[in-house]
């Protein structure tokens, strides 16, 4: 799919509130698509201490969308809180079929936001059943031992 690019980690304040944060944003770009329909990470340079992220939720949203903008805060939250860890939270934005479309038709996205979870072992893309708020981020993070 072609090279992957260092996604900065470092917290912008220049976003809206309603907004993904520019440093959480993934293109299709970052994902390989395999033959069968897989989906994997790529795993890139996250930050200047050489931790990749192996694991995490990718939410995929379109602008527009209500939903993603009430999500949106909740991202960014956890995305700061677990900065320099392998597990992030990323974003794509579904409306950019330029670089997203592949990988939006690979997955089958046809609502958002949608949530799907990068598994450690593989980096496989899988889908993730659980309710978009804060409260079951945050217990499906305490399950993974990644918050207290």
């Amino acid at each position: 799919m072609g090279n992957t690019s260092t996604i900065p980690t470092t917290p912008s304040s220049h976003h809206d509130k309603d907004e993904f944060a520019p440093e959480i944003h993934l293109t299709g770009n970052n994902f390989r698509i395999e033959n069968n329909g897989q989906v994997f990470l790529i795993p890139t340079e996250e930050n200047n201490n050489g931790t990749k992220m192996t694991q995490g939720i990718v939410v995929f949203y379109a602008p527009w969308c209500h939903y993603c903008k009430e999500f949106a805060p909740v991202c960014n939250q956890y995305a700061q809180q677990l900065t320099g860890s392998s597990f992030n939270f990323k974003a794509v934005d579904c409306t950019d079929t330029a670089h997203n479309g592949p990988l939006t038709k690979a997955l089958n996205i046809r609502s958002y936001p949608t949530l799907k979870y990068i598994d450690p072992a593989t980096q496989e893309v899988r889908p993730l059943n659980i309710r978009r708020t804060k409260k079951d981020i945050g217990n499906f993070l305490r399950e993974q031992n990644l918050i207290v």
